[in-house]
């Protein structure tokens, strides 16, 4: 599920990224969306420091990304898109009420597509297609990845989880760097695994998620993984469709997951929970043991905030 090495670290063209709350651009060698910048955060409570940068590419100090693809099932013998793959974009920019589509054809009769669209606020919607004009039958596994090539610096509170995380199965899980890396060691690279339907999975900051939310319909597997690379650490968080889709001589196949790549707020998560029927979105904010009693609380608290325009006299 691409986690291999990460492809080349020179220029490319890219694709620009322009919505209400987020910009940025994506690299159109290797399809990723790896520049995200929060156009409604700063770094420090200083309004002229930086906007926050979430996603970075692979030229950057702390290369953070995400990534769509294929593999090959039994028996299929194509050339899949790879981590050097040059995509064409059919428009400049992508913003809401702009999707645009990549497509890449194999010189051997398939043509792949990825059409991206993006709403105002920090969900992305991506459908992976593939056009099957050669004779015979085709299976390929969809795949999507949250790739971080470095460990982040974390806020270290027991009581906040930094790290990968999911809802999988109704259950939430949860794993640190550190522990990733420990189970990681012992069981090749792979720190969690499941199969089933449902859920989503990624990686969280103590504001920010980067989450993939698969066709709730459709059995996948998951993978929590940590693996060492000539710069250091990295940690990955990738889902892959448990069987093959099987595609027929000129039909076409297709897969939708959303992403999600944007600051934690609790009435958004809440939202999309509600529209996209993803179970337990707003356990992404760490509400602790006692989710029943807090999550109230802090609703009540942040009514007040609005009310009062004050936190500390909510």
């Amino acid at each position: 599920t691409g986690a291999g090495p990460t492809g080349p670290a020179q220029p490319a063209p890219r694709l620009k990224l322009a919505a209400p709350q987020v910009e940025g651009s994506l690299s159109l060698v290797g399809a990723r969306l790896d520049d995200l910048v929060l156009r409604d955060y700063h770094e420090t409570i200083e309004p002229n420091s930086p906007l926050v940068r979430l996603l970075e590419p692979l030229s950057d100090p702390k290369p953070y990304y995400v990534q769509f693809g294929w593999s090959e099932g039994a028996g299929t013998h194509a050339m899949v898109p790879g981590n050097d793959t040059p995509w064409t974009a059919s428009a400049p920019v992508l913003g809401p009420a702009q999707p645009v589509t990549l497509s890449w054809n194999n010189g051997d009769g398939l043509t792949f597509e990825i059409i991206l669209s993006v709403d105002d606020h920090y969900m992305f919607t991506v459908e992976q297609r593939v056009k099957n004009a050669t004779g015979a039958p085709v299976a390929l596994f969809p795949w999507s990845r949250i790739r971080r090539d470095y460990t982040p610096e974390t806020a270290g509170y027991y009581i906040l989880h930094e790290g990968l995380i999911g809802v999988l199965h109704d259950r939430l899980q949860e794993t640190t760097y550190s522990s990733a890396r420990s189970t990681a060691a012992k069981h090749d690279g792979v720190a969690y695994e499941t199969t089933g339907n449902g859920g989503w999975a990624g990686i969280t900051d103590k504001y920010w998620l980067t989450a993939l939310i698969p066709n709730q319909a459709e059995d996948t597997t998951v993978n929590f993984r940590a693996v060492k690379e000539p710069t250091g650490d990295a940690y990955q968080v990738d889902f892959i469709a448990h069987d093959p889709e099987q595609i027929a001589p000129g039909a076409t196949g297709a897969l939708t997951t959303r992403l999600f790549a944007g600051a934690k707020v609790v009435s958004l998560l809440d939202r999309y929970e509600r529209e996209y029927h993803i179970p337990s979105f707003d356990k992404a904010v760490d509400f602790g043991w006692f989710y029943f009693l807090t999550k109230p609380m802090f609703l009540c608290l942040d009514w007040l905030y609005h009310l009062l325009g004050n936190f500390g006299v909510a």
